[in-house]
């Protein structure tokens, strides 16, 4: 085991540690005042549905992530590429004392064929290499496309609270581990920076952001590019218009910048439509959603044309938080 993976692994064990102990913590404090079963509240469903699009969501959840893209740019073959991205992610908040939240997230890509830009046979440039390198050589370079590989393993750690009035607000630590051993995904170092959400609860629905800044801490950067950076901003948007029984209408675009890129590669600007439905399965909250994205801004050299995202995620409970 290297020495990113035995950070990390001690970095999760914290983690969970941390998510024990709160939860202690939070169990005491609730058997001292009253019972469990007399402060339950059950959500209704359509409170759900907003639950599992809310930046800082309340419930313990599981989903799993289907996205299909096409590319553009100005590479020889960009428009030909396509990709295919499996992200499966679980969310555990923790009830604390002061009535505030510990929200842990961890994420787990898988890539079916991502396309990566190939200089020679032992080197792979995924996109974000791509959007930084100096030069190509388009006569003896091109695009291949990756087997099925696990990606880097992310997680986050935020603290805040949804108050009375429906304000949400939190602020913590994202990090990506080096744990890819396939070029077109992996980053060759350790990320971690702030993040911060905001958003609202309506009358109508939800809206929302989230902001996440990463940057590398350890490691060399891409294997042939040492010394490169990674110096990313993410923008996540969050809007949901409900209707009755479940049924959302929604938009979920990530905005990219990369500070490090070369110019006219910076930016990655979808805009979104989507649509969702919320349901019981037996007592088990579950949620069906579809969503495609437009890049109305995309790296020149190579980057997203189109998305489409199937979702599925289910709940591991249907009642408010204590």
């Amino acid at each position: 085991m290297g020495p990113i993976q035995t950070v990390s692994a001690y970095l999760m064990r914290a983690c969970v540690a941390l998510a024990i102990v709160a939860n202690a913590a939070a169990a005491d404090d609730v058997m001292s005042e009253r019972s469990d079963v007399a402060r339950k509240s059950e959500w209704s469903v359509d409170q759900i549905a907003l639950e599992f699009n809310s930046p800082f969501s309340r419930l313990s959840s599981f989903s799993w992530d289907y996205e299909y893209r096409t590319y553009q740019g100005e590479l020889p073959g960009a428009g030909e590429q396509t990709g295919i991205k499996n992200l499966f992610t679980t969310s555990w908040p923790i009830r604390l004392r002061n009535g505030k939240n510990l929200l842990i997230r961890a994420m787990l890509p898988h890539y079916g064929n991502q396309p990566g830009w190939q200089p020679n046979i032992w080197v792979e440039y995924s996109e974000s290499t791509i959007r930084q390198v100096p030069s190509f050589n388009e006569e003896t370079e091109g695009f291949v496309t990756g087997h099925d590989h696990l990606g880097d393993f992310a997680f986050d750690i935020s603290y805040g609270s949804v108050t009375e009035n429906g304000l949400i607000s939190s602020f913590g630590i994202a990090s990506v581990s080096n744990t890819s051993e396939d070029g077109s995904a992996k980053r060759n170092s350790w990320l971690m920076g702030p993040q911060v959400a905001l958003g609202q609860f309506t009358d109508w629905g939800l809206i929302g952001m989230r902001a996440t800044h990463l940057t590398d801490i350890y490691g060399d950067g891409p294997e042939a590019l040492p010394g490169m950076h990674t110096n990313e901003t993410t923008l996540e948007l969050f809007f949901s218009y409900a209707y009755a029984n479940g049924w959302q209408i929604e938009s979920k675009p990530t905005i990219l910048y990369d500070w490090e890129a070369v110019s006219g590669n910076n930016w990655s600007v979808p805009i979104s439509a989507g649509l969702s439905r919320t349901f019981l399965a037996g007592r088990m909250p579950m949620r069906l959603a579809f969503d495609l994205q437009h890049f109305v801004l995309s790296p020149d050299r190579f980057g997203p044309e189109w998305l489409f995202r199937f979702s599925l995620a289910a709940a591991f409970s249907r009642y408010a938080p204590m």
